[in-house]
């Protein structure tokens, strides 16, 4: 007896059929299509394992210091600094300079990246107390 009242009240009709509206692209795809994109660009530029341009030459070319729980990489730039201390049979200037940069190494990564660079390229002498040695010559006075 309800159902014929609701039935007199609101005829029954069939549901109109509503078709999605496309207003872009979720953005999940467009990560996964510029992924695609990179991955293609990379391999379109790599090279096998076996290329020439890999030797073993380069395998095993960086020295690290480890003082304590700290690690300074790049030491192979130091090799003139090295070559001295071995030379003179003192190495105190050169582990005391090295201990200073390890203290630093972990909160000042770029800085000390910069020092070895300024190192290897200037050639410069490490004292005892594990201070540069840097000096200047004078051409004109």
């Amino acid at each position: 007896m309800v159902t014929e009242v609701l039935a007199e009240v609101i005829p029954p009709t069939t549901p109109a059929i509503v078709l999605p509206t496309v207003l872009g692209q979720v953005p999940s795809t467009l990560k996964v299509e510029k992924l695609l994109q990179v991955t293609d660009e990379i391999i379109a530029h790599a090279k096998p394992s076996h290329h020439p341009e890999f030797t073993q030459k380069d395998a095993g070319s960086e020295i690290v210091a480890v003082i304590g729980d700290k690690v300074v990489a790049n030491m192979e730039k130091l090799k003139p600094q090295i070559t001295h201390a071995l030379k003179n049979s003192s190495a105190v200037g050169f582990s005391t300079f090295v201990a200073r940069v390890a203290a630093i190494s972990d909160t000042r990564r770029h800085s000390v990246e910069d020092l070895l660079k300024f190192l290897e390229k200037g050639d410069l002498p490490i004292a005892n107390d594990g201070s540069i040695i840097i000096y200047k010559i004078l051409l004109r006075i």
